[in-house]
């Protein structure tokens, strides 16, 4: 009661929130991000704006699908913040987790909460503002926090929590199942100019690059996206050959083969995990070209294959760590 009323007194004078939603759909401004789009199952109960603990301008907005009596069970809570002239050098997020969200760059952190905050808060500042709606967030809320800090002097932010309560008398959600149904409410809308590739766009491109470097006959190209930990799974067998062993194979095989077509035969399909951490891509390729034996002889290529190249992201980075294949039975392949 103290900290709420306090925080009630620090924001009587505060002046309006500077961002109006329209539906589900908040105007944003920041940096690459044009509009956040929040799904229909969420109503929008309100927003507010104040100095947070002396040094940063905050606007909040919330997003909640709550059961009766005004209890949240989830929610979407948006804070737009700047760091007041003169105080403090940016914004730092570096030991958070690096991940792409519709093409946008975010950092993101998971926490449960397990305590009351702290009276100055930002999320005291949110507990107060639901209470006066006569809304409540159960103890044990998992929450995803997720941030962007524009390209520049790092003075300014924009953050989006996702939090689930646990069902009453249930068990509390898996942190991976928060991760996914975070990303299935929210969607962010970014300027072409400042849109990074999607997380799928990435893999699509990586996946490309595959059938490029057959086409090329380019084995550096091949190995680009890999490091030295690696498994296939081929011709009922799994192996764990590691880079230079993939090169000494792979190499020989590119150079004695031309390859006039090389390509998806289908759409890809491209998936990845709810926590954005693996990846994988299916795909079925066509082949046309000829090969030459050890004895010099030219002889015709053709063939079908299909395979799942699998995929980890470190570093924001997506590596490729494995490949699962098999041909078109009479296809003729070899790869």
């Amino acid at each position: 009661m103290l900290a709420t009323f306090a925080f009630l007194l620090t924001t009587a004078t505060s002046p309006p929130p500077t961002h109006t939603p329209v539906g589900q759909v908040v105007p944003a401004s920041v940096g690459a991000i044009k509009e956040l789009h929040f799904g229909k199952h969420f109503k929008y109960v309100g927003g507010q704006r104040f100095i947070l603990k002396k040094v940063a301008d905050a606007e909040q907005h919330f997003f909640v699908e709550a059961t009766r009596p005004g209890t949240i069970r989830r929610l979407y809570w948006l804070q737009f913040e700047r760091l007041l002239p003169g105080i403090g050098e940016g914004y730092d997020y570096s030991t958070d987790e690096a991940v792409t969200i519709d093409g946008v760059p975010f950092r993101r952190n998971v926490r449960r909460w397990d305590a009351p905050p702290e009276p100055d808060s930002d999320r005291a500042a949110m507990y107060a503002f639901l209470a006066k709606r006569g809304y409540r967030i159960p103890d044990g809320a998992l929450r995803i926090r997720l941030v962007h800090v524009p390209d520049g002097s790092g003075r300014e932010e924009l953050m989006v929590v996702y939090a689930e309560a646990p069902e009453p008398g249930g068990s509390a959600p898996t942190e991976a199942d928060v991760q996914r149904r975070a990303l299935q409410g929210l969607r962010v809308v970014a300027t072409a100019a400042g849109r990074t590739p999607s997380d799928t766009e990435q893999l699509l491109a990586l996946h490309e690059e595959v059938l490029r470097a057959h086409r090329e006959s380019n084995v550096d190209l091949l190995l680009a996206a890999e490091e030295d930990e690696y498994v296939i799974a081929n011709r009922g067998e799994i192996t764990r050959p590691d880079r230079k062993a993939r090169r000494e194979g792979l190499g020989p095989y590119l150079e004695r083969t031309r390859f006039s077509k090389y390509r998806d035969k289908v759409p890809p399909i491209v998936k990845v995990s709810a926590d954005l951490s693996l990846g994988w891509v299916i795909v079925q390729v066509e082949a046309r070209g000829e090969r030459t034996t050890p004895r010099g002889k030219v002889e015709p290529l053709e063939f079908v294959s299909a395979w799942i190249e699998l995929y980890e992201k470190g570093n924001g980075r997506w590596i490729r760590v494995g490949n699962v294949s098999n041909f078109k039975p009479s296809s003729g392949g070899e790869r």
